[in-house]
C-alpha cells in the first residue's frame, strides 16, 4: 500500500537537535553531531519565510513573484536540559564535581548551526508519524525560563532555517523536509 500523503495531525511526539558539524559546497552531504533530546517537547511551529515582489502599472496589479527563502522555526518545551542549551547557545556542560553541572553563557558567544527534527503521529489509517527536518537553523531568540508563583516553566527557542550548501542536489539550496512514512520513525539517539 503506498504511503498516504494527506492527514490529520496530533500531539508533538518527539523533538530533537544536532550540531551541524559540516556543509560545504565541496562535500556531497552536510554532517552533524550525535542526537540531543529536546525533553518534554510541547509545541513545534514552522512559518515559511515567502518574499514577494508585486509588479503594478495603470492602477492595477500586473503580476506577481513569491518565492520560500527559509522558515521561522519555534520550539516550546517544559523540561530544561542543559546539553541542549548548550547545543543551540554554542557553550558546553560542565562538571566541576558529582553535584554540580552547568552551561555558562557570555556576551559575543557565537550561536552554532544545528539540525531540528519534530515528530508528530499521523491520524490517518496506515500512516505511522509525520516527521519535520530543519537541516540548518540557528537561534534567534530564546527564552531559558518563563515562569510565575505557582505554575511550571516554559522554556523556548527560536531561530530561522537557511539553505544548506552541497554538492547533492538532496541537499544543496534546501532548508528542510516532511516526510510521511507507514512505519515507525525513530529521530536516532
Amino acid at each position: 500500500m503506498a504511503v498516504r500523503q494527506n492527514t490529520e495531525l496530533f500531539g508533538l511526539r518527539d523533538v530533537k537537535i544536532r550540531r551541524l558539524i559540516s556543509d560545504s559546497p565541496n562535500v556531497s552531504a552536510p554532517t552533524w553531531g550525535p542526537a540531543i533530546d529536546v525533553p518534554g517537547a510541547a509545541s513545534l511551529e514552522i512559518r515559511p519565510i515567502i518574499e514577494t515582489q508585486e509588479l503594478r502599472g495603470d492602477d492595477a496589479l500586473i503580476a506577481q513573484h513569491s518565492q520560500v527563502l527559509g522558515a521561522d522555526v519555534r520550539v516550546t518545551f517544559v523540561r530544561t536540559d542543559l546539553q541542549v542549551w548548550a547545543a543551540v547557545l554554542g557553550s558546553s556542560v560542565e562538571t566541576p564535581d558529582d553535584d554540580t553541572a552547568s552551561v555558562t553563557f557570555g556576551a559575543g558567544d557565537e550561536l552554532p548551526y544545528f539540525r531540528l527534527d519534530g515528530l508528530i503521529e499521523g491520524t490517518a489509517e496506515g500512516l505511522e508519524s509525520v516527521r519535520y527536518t530543519i537541516f540548518k537553523m540557528r537561534v534567534t531568540e530564546s527564552e531559558l525560563v518563563n515562569t510565575d508563583q505557582q505554575e511550571f516553566a516554559t522554556l523556548r527557542i527560536e531561530g530561522r532555517a537557511v539553505v544548506l550548501e552541497a554538492t547533492s542536489p538532496e541537499y544543496n539550496g534546501k532548508w528542510g523536509r516532511q516526510t510521511h512514512s507507514t512505519q515507525h520513525q525513530d529521530l536516532g539517539d
